[in-house]
């Protein structure tokens, strides 16, 4: 500090000349040394050499990851030529920071970097320029839920390529994505996607087919077609294999792994996990992905230590993070440690109000607010969940997996505030076949929220007929989890009718739910069926049963019938809606063979319930 300005210039100038004799031909390998004296030799130095040698460190800032330096450093290079578009490193300088805003960082930062991109193409084309043109096309953009743009960038970027080429196949796969998360528009990105295909089995190149093929397993994915997203990745992740495409092992393998599991090829799952694990550990970004998929079958099968390593996997705001958190606080609510779920599930919601446009940190918003509401009765974010999942359910570009897996959120929130307005809306969507095929973690459990909400209206034989149905389901898949939670409130269920054969059935359920619980060290439902058990297996003869297979709630309610209560007055007294109290009326009618409250009501007198 003690030596003027311009002596330290020159001094600087005078040590970036010695480094760059010095290391010769290797002085790229040293750039960030020498431009860290360029700068500091300003305005002595050469403002073009300067920005060399920024580039090829930001260059390498960005293989490293460190997207802050790279930023810096790709700004001081533009910064350096004062944004001169004739400067030679212009245009690798601006590309390298439209590379690093998209990398990562705030929803916004992402969309200026894909923004700096199509300016950069545009730049291009009126220089004439068509080889960098389709170059910068080309340029891989992840986090393209978060973005808008891209679609369009391919779509004009695509008639430049010859056809058939290598090129055009990568092009068309980015393309497929790209228009699907933009648009929504399955017919044409899965198009895109098989055009994609074609090109690679033409040329024969595995390494292209594996890419394309990846992209056809996510397309599929959001479309909530799991055969389909099966037998892409699949194909994808043996391709990739062959042809050392790390990306493709990696993403169809995560793929693959989860929804594999979900349609109940567990073992296989398991195998493709460890290769996916194993190729993830070669790119530090990549580990987020094997993260995901580990807790993911943690959080199907129970086998909880799957999910161990990865509580911390990522820091950063990404899909990745999001979703992996969504299963790591599935896994503490089934577990009984709230604590830790609570903790974990207000990290993730915070999310959704910090990245709006984001479809999976929005969606993380919805699943929060159901998994409080659900698991403890907390309806602190519910108003939050629902504001979130209206903003998904108007957008245009919103999947068909989106939209079952907030509507499988919002039955969840409904199911806890007893909203039976919401639940009738509700089983209109999933019964017109929203339930099955599933797509994901969160639609895994639809037939669970179905029977559930079957069961808040009171079509209580509805609900038992999608209670059987959805823990076959769960059973065949190995759900252990939400299994025992379907069986302990399909027990719960069955126990209310009253019959003998509806009591021998829920018996059954809660002594399944009770040995899985305790093998899976799930407390809260272990303690729930272990007291369910207790309380509905005393000896014979000493419980009274209500006459006709009635309900508790059913004999409550005819009971008030017969003291002249009209359906309204039931209903406030029961804290029932007067639509439920007609549907039990209907069930008591049915089983205790009357037609109306007079008849009722003298049934109700000869039993002793009135």
């Amino acid at each position: 500090d003690s030596i003027p300005v311009s002596e330290r210039a020159q001094s600087h100038l005078r040590v970036a000349g010695i480094l760059q004799q010095h290391y010769g031909s290797a002085s790229t390998a040293h750039a960030e040394e020498i431009a860290f004296h360029l700068a500091e030799a300003q305005p002595l130095s050469d403002p073009e050499l300067l920005a060399r040698y920024l580039v090829v460190s930001g260059d390498a800032s960005l293989d490293s990851q460190d997207l802050a330096r790279a930023r810096a450093q790709f700004e001081a290079a533009l910064a350096a030529i004062e944004e001169d578009r004739e400067s030679e490193h212009f245009l690798p300088a601006a590309h390298g920071l439209s590379k690093a805003l998209m990398a990562g960082g705030p929803e916004h930062e992402s969309q200026r970097g894909i923004d700096l991109l199509r300016e950069l193409f545009d730049f291009a084309m009126n220089a004439g320029d068509r080889a960098t043109a389709i170059r910068l096309a080309s340029t891989r953009v992840p986090n393209a839920a978060a973005m808008t743009g891209v679609a369009d960038l391919l779509s004009r970027a695509i008639p430049l390529v010859d056809d058939g080429s290598e090129i055009l196949g990568y092009m068309l796969a980015e393309f497929a994505q790209h228009v699907y998360y933009e648009t929504a528009d399955a017919v044409v990105a899965n198009d895109a996607a098989d055009r994609a295909i074609q090109i690679a089995e033409t040329r024969g190149d595995d390494h292209l087919l594996a890419f394309a093929l990846t992209k056809a397993s996510s397309l599929a994915t959001h479309e909530a077609d799991l055969q389909r997203c099966v037998e892409m990745a699949r194909r994808a992740v043996e391709a990739g294999r062959l042809a050392g495409n790390d990306y493709a092992v990696v993403y169809a393998g995560f793929h693959f792994a989860t929804k594999g599991a979900a349609l109940g090829h567990i073992d296989e799952a398991r195998r493709t996990l460890d290769l996916t694990i194993r190729t993830a550990a070669k790119v530090n970004r990549w580990n987020a992905t094997a993260g995901l998929a580990r807790a993911y079958i943690a959080m199907l099968t129970g086998e909880w230590n799957l999910a161990d390593d990865f509580w911390d996997v990522t820091g950063d705001s990404s899909g990745f993070y999001s979703a992996t958190s969504q299963q790591l606080a599935m896994i503490c609510y089934y577990r009984g440690d709230f604590v830790t779920g609570r903790r974990i599930v207000n990290s993730f919601v915070s999310l959704a109000d910090e990245s709006p446009g984001d479809m999976f940190s929005v969606l993380a918003g919805v699943i929060g607010g159901s998994m409080l509401a659900r698991f403890e009765n907390d309806h602190s974010q519910v108003a939050f969940a629902k504001a979130c999942a209206n903003r998904l359910l108007t957008r245009s570009n919103t999947s068909a997996l989106g939209h079952e897996a907030v509507s499988a959120a919002l039955g969840w929130i409904a199911i806890a505030e007893g909203d039976e307005e919401t639940a009738e809306g509700l089983i209109d969507f999933f019964e017109d076949g929203h339930a099955l095929p599933i797509g994901s973690i969160e639609t895994l459990n639809a037939g669970h929220v179905l029977a559930r909400l079957h069961w808040l209206v009171g079509n209580h034989a509805r609900a038992i007929e999608r209670f059987r149905h959805t823990t076959e389901f769960l059973r065949a898949v190995g759900y252990g989890p939400e299994l025992t939670l379907g069986l302990a409130d399909s027990g719960d269920l069955l126990m209310e009718q009253g019959g003998a054969r509806e009591r021998r059935e829920a018996i059954a359920c809660f002594e399944e739910a009770h040995s899985i619980a305790a093998r899976l060290e799930m407390r809260p439902t272990r303690q729930r069926v272990a007291k369910a058990l207790a309380d509905n297996t005393t000896p014979a003869g000493t419980r009274p049963e209500n006459p006709a297979g009635l309900s508790e709630r059913e004999a409550e309610v005819l009971r008030l019938v017969a003291q002249g209560l009209a359906n309204s007055a039931i209903a406030d007294r029961l804290s029932l809606s007067r639509h439920t109290v007609v549907r039990h009326l209907v069930n008591i009618y049915a089983k205790i063979g009357v037609e109306n409250r007079s008849e009722a009501t003298a049934f109700a007198v000869r039993n002793e319930l009135a």
